[in-house]
């Protein structure tokens, strides 16, 4: 069995939230829902399980695990202004989400 680890070490917000996107894309293969739709704004082969990631915030104090197990997200406080660009992506990626959250309710 194959352990394949990844490190990647950033001060980028950019670098963030383009996570948080490919983080948030998984999720709708999680859920088996709208996945062509979200294939448009971000490439399946991008996206990340929520499963196999982690993040952390590095100091002279030591780590902060920056991810929230709960949402899948790197957690908003610690995400600046990125890209409209990345952003944008991301708005798209939370209206299919809600609209999933929506369709859900009224089943």
């Amino acid at each position: 069995e194959s352990h394949d680890e990844l490190i990647i070490t950033t001060h980028s917000p950019y670098i963030l939230a383009a996570f948080n996107n490919f983080l948030l894309a998984h999720k709708f293969k999680e859920q088996n829902k709208r996945s062509d739709e979200v294939a448009t704004i971000i490439p399946e082969k991008s996206w990340i399980n929520t499963a196999h990631f982690n993040a952390y915030y590095l100091d002279k104090k030591g780590a902060t695990k920056i991810f929230d197990e709960k949402i899948g997200l790197i957690a908003d406080n610690q995400l600046d202004s990125a890209s409209e660009s990345i952003m944008a992506d991301f708005d798209q990626l939370m209206d299919l989400y809600s609209k999933n959250l929506m369709d859900e309710k009224a089943n």
